[in-house]
């Protein structure tokens, strides 16, 4: 990995992001993709050896944010890490080098944090070859071909290289999309992806399945935290005995808090056999392709299924990331999966209670909640407008004063009505409630109320040009390298689970104006970079260059969710936001209402005193009144909010 090139002077894509708190002042940020901008054929040092940069490397970045004064700062001396080999100038449909990082886990280990990069290698000529981290050689420190898996451990503190491996087979394409940490003394690294290679696990210590699906298959494989030995490895399929006559991947993979059980979720087409058990939420394919969410239990040194499921109706289904709950928290273990889908068909469970029931048109994004134990389904939603919704990121969260729980989901979207129905704002500011360029990305939080979900907000992410990988005036139609059918459509989120709710987003742009849009309250950093692009394939398709870009949201202040926001009962129509709280001067008052109505807005001070009194005429959707409280001493504060027959009281704090 190299860290002499600062300059990001090309098209930057980012694929994940990880969010470790170090304590109330540092938030550390860990940020991987794909960059243009290492200089091609230029040579950096791993162990004794030179090694040639390409056109097209992955690329590791650091960041840290103290919430205490918002400052963030680029970590490792402003540089960037990258890793890949001498390749061809620009991509093209046969692209035969670039190196991509897709995902990312950090780990720690005593007074150690340790971070992991995996994703695909198309480099024929790159070798790994010098002592690991424990002394011994790297598992596989040659590329069997030119398209390869890898995965990387770093030190957090300079952000050096410890350890590499690729992994894959000499017959096909090989894929690391997800990596995570198995909890335990050992530290062992988990990754899934997708494979055409045979015998892929054969040196591995301990197998399920070691019998490839016909036409290409999902793994999971696991290797000591120095990447030196394969302890553990299976080819995807819930019922080993049944033929694979279709394909699958896996996108996803999280372990519960004792590293006992592993949750799968990915994609599966022609009706893949060998996915779902009985007595879960879909026992059958639906047709196409369909999502799938698997449960493995460690028994003895090895992973085996317990229960798998399909998700999907008559049309193309894509499974994508998955969410676990704390049962420390929920009592038991959920599990909620995203992705999206052409069909009209999802399956709904009876008696729940859902945001959309029925399909907007296009690819919509959908939500399913799965009982972690018994895989049977709670709810599922489809979420999304007349046009394409792609999630991507999906986190579960919580608050510890009230108890809420939140699933948090970030994507990208081409639909002008995807977040029509906003229900209010955490933050200090609206971000953005209209989609402008072709695309742009979107975050919205779920609330989950057992057998209901609602929604809790949701906003686009963007400015006057295009969020995404592809080129925007080529849409799907452009077979370019940012078309790869496996990437994740660049956008995803990442919380910190200390039941605060501190939210980051991240996601690629072609908008020099994206920060203006977010008005400045993101506190999100934008690399800079200028220079067209043309994509081969496409001649007609010109774009400046793509940036990575990541935005910080508090969902709420201070370590606890405080009582700022507060949402009325099941049967109100309207979402009441006061914030900043605590404030110095002003403090705004947000009102999401149904229908024309009347607010009247009473602030008592600390002796029941009225200190202001005012009306609000609302209108269907977002109402705001900015209140002066500069003449006002500070103190503690009560604000009375009644609409209709509902009356809301907040305490606010005057700095």
């Amino acid at each position: 990995m190299d860290d002499a090139f600062t300059s990001l002077n090309k098209d930057e894509f980012v694929e994940q992001i990880a969010v470790d708190k170090i304590n109330d002042q540092e938030e550390d940020v860990y940020m991987v993709g794909l960059s243009y901008s290492s200089p091609k054929d230029a040579t950096y040092q791993y162990c004794d050896t030179s090694k040639n940069l390409g056109n097209g490397d992955a690329f590791l970045t650091k960041y840290s944010y103290n919430p205490a004064d918002g400052n963030i700062k680029h970590k490792w001396n402003g540089k960037i890490k990258y890793s890949g080999s001498a390749g061809i100038d620009k991509p093209t449909k046969n692209v035969d080098r670039y190196d991509w990082a897709y995902c990312i886990a950090v780990d720690h280990q005593n007074t150690n944090t340790y971070v992991y990069v995996a994703g695909a290698s198309l480099s024929s000529e790159q070798a790994m070859q010098c002592e690991t981290c424990n002394g011994s050689s790297a598992f596989q420190p040659l590329p069997s071909d030119n398209f390869e898996g890898f995965i990387a451990k770093y030190d957090a503190t300079d952000g050096s290289l410890l350890a590499y491996t690729y992994f894959g087979g000499p017959k096909g394409k090989d894929e690391v999309l997800d990596i995570a940490i198995k909890p335990g003394r050992d530290h062992d690294v988990y990754v899934a992806g997708y494979t055409e290679s045979e015998n892929l696990g054969f040196r591995a210590l301990n197998t399920y399945d070691k019998k490839i699906g016909a036409n290409g298959d999902g793994f999971i494989a696991g290797f000591d935290n120095c990447l030196t030995q394969l302890k553990y490895f299976t080819y995807y399929s819930i019922d080993s005995s049944k033929s694979a006559d279709g394909q699958d991947r896996c996108h996803c993979l999280r372990f519960s808090n004792n590293g006992n059980e592993l949750y799968v979720s990915g994609t599966s087409d022609q009706g893949t056999a060998g996915i779902a058990t009985k007595n879960v939420y879909q026992r059958n394919p639906g047709g196409g392709s369909d999502a799938f969410v698997g449960k493995w239990k460690l028994k003895g040194a090895a992973y085996k299924p317990v229960w798998g499921t399909y998700i999907g109706g008559d049309s193309l289904d894509r499974g994508r990331k998955l969410a676990i709950t704390d049962p420390k928290i929920t009592g038991e273990t959920y599990v909620y999966v995203t992705g999206w889908t052409l069909s009209d068909n999802l399956k709904l469970v009876p008696g729940s209670s859902v945001i959309q029931d029925k399909s907007a048109g296009g690819n919509d994004a959908f939500l399913v909640k799965l009982d972690g134990s018994t895989g049977m389904g709670i709810w599922a939603t489809y979420f999304g407008g007349s046009e394409g919704d792609f999630p991507n990121g999906l986190n579960w969260f919580y608050s510890k004063k009230t108890g809420t729980q939140w699933v948090a989901m970030a994507g990208i979207t081409s639909s002008p009505n995807t977040t029509g129905f906003i229900k209010g704002y955490h933050g200090k500011d609206k971000l953005k409630d209209n989609l402008s360029g072709l695309r742009d990305a979107f975050f919205a939080t779920f609330n989950d109320q057992g057998n209901k979900v609602n929604l809790d907000y949701a906003t686009y992410l963007g400015g006057s040009e295009d969020e995404n990988f592809s080129l925007p005036d080529c849409g799907f139609n452009c077979n370019c390298l940012y078309n790869n059918a496996f990437s994740g459509y660049g956008s995803s989120v990442a919380t910190l689970n200390d039941g605060g709710g501190t939210v980051y987003v991240s996601f690629s742009t072609n908008s020099p104006d994206v920060d203006d849009s977010l008005h400045g309250h993101a506190g999100g950093t934008i690399y800079n970079t200028g220079i067209p692009f043309i994509c081969p394939d496409c001649p007609n398709c010109t774009h400046d260059n793509y940036d990575a870009f990541m935005v910080r949201m508090d969902m709420c202040s201070g370590k606890t969710c405080n009582d700022s926001r507060i949402s009325t009962d099941q049967n109100s129509n309207i979402t009441l936001h006061l914030t900043p709280n605590p404030f110095t001067d002003n403090i705004s008052v947000d009102i999401f209402s149904d229908q024309n109505d009347i607010a009247n807005v009473t602030v008592y001070d600390e002796l029941m005193k009225v200190a202001f009194l005012k009306n609000i005429s609302l209108v269907p959707g977002d109402n705001r009144l900015s209140l002066d409280f500069s003449s006002f001493p500070p103190g503690v504060y009560i604000a009375s909010v009644k609409v209709s027959s509902q009356i809301n009281q907040i305490k606010l704090v005057k700095q």
